[in-house]
């Protein structure tokens, strides 16, 4: 079975960083969204998601729906 780890912060401004934030110090391995949010975002903007290399993974209780 997999281990799941999660550490954020968010800010006022809505970024979100780790300890000692700067270029190359960021290490996301997937985004998890629910399904509002990624609705209520337009599906962030058609970036993939709001981490630009990270797999997005959205989760609902409803099917997907095709535009």
């Amino acid at each position: 079975m997999s281990k799941v780890f999660t550490a954020l912060a968010v800010s006022v401004d809505g970024y979100i960083t780790g300890r000692h934030p700067g270029p190359g110090h960021g290490r996301i391995g997937a985004t998890v969204a629910g399904r509002n949010t990624y609705d209520d975002s337009d599906g962030f903007g058609g970036t993939g998601g709001p981490h630009p290399t990270a797999p997005l993974f959205v989760v609902s209780h409803r099917h997907r729906v095709s535009k």
